[in-house]
């Protein structure tokens, strides 16, 4: 009578992979929040497709604890694969930004600049304040002098100039 020489196959383990959002704003201030989790079988691939928020960018991806590989590709899926541990992959949006350029028309009659606590770099939905100083002999038209890239904004007078709010593409002013 012989003895059995039956093995059993080993088990693959299995690892929790918890994916969190982290959202920067204009402030530079974040959140972190888990959006998801994962259940991946060591030596597999899985994907996972990210929801792009609203007006933001993707601008990192990455693990927590390097126990998985994570690719992502150009349509905003995630690639998951060769997971050695439990992990957290952390996926960083940051709020879209626009340029603010500012333009004296013919290069004569006074300057423009930012004012103070304002500068070329706007994120969306954000408002710039524009500060005015005519030459000698020229004046400030604000019913005339504003001229806006983007015609659906509008410029809003202020004691030093204008500003203009809902800024949502690059502008020249």
């Amino acid at each position: 009578i012989g003895v059995g020489n039956d093995v059993a196959p080993a088990q693959k383990q299995s690892y929790t992979i918890t994916i969190k959002s982290q959202t920067i704003d204009e402030n530079g201030t974040s959140e972190l929040t888990e959006i998801d989790a994962k259940v991946i079988e060591e030596g597999t691939t899985d994907t996972y497709q990210i929801i792009l928020l609203q007006n933001h960018t993707i601008t990192d991806v990455r693990t927590q604890d390097g126990n998985i590989n994570v690719q992502l590709d150009g349509n905003d899926l995630l690639t998951l694969s060769n997971a050695t541990g439990n992990d957290t992959i952390i996926i960083v949006f940051t709020k879209d930004s626009y340029t603010v350029t500012l333009e004296v028309a013919g290069g004569v009659g006074g300057t423009l600049s930012f004012a103070t606590g304002y500068s070329s770099k706007v994120y969306y939905g954000g408002t710039t304040s524009v500060v005015v100083t005519p030459a000698s002999g020229y004046r400030f038209d604000f019913a005339t002098g504003v001229a806006l890239s983007n015609a659906s904004l509008t410029a809003t007078q202020t004691a030093q100039g204008f500003s203009v709010d809902n800024i949502t593409s690059n502008l020249t002013i």
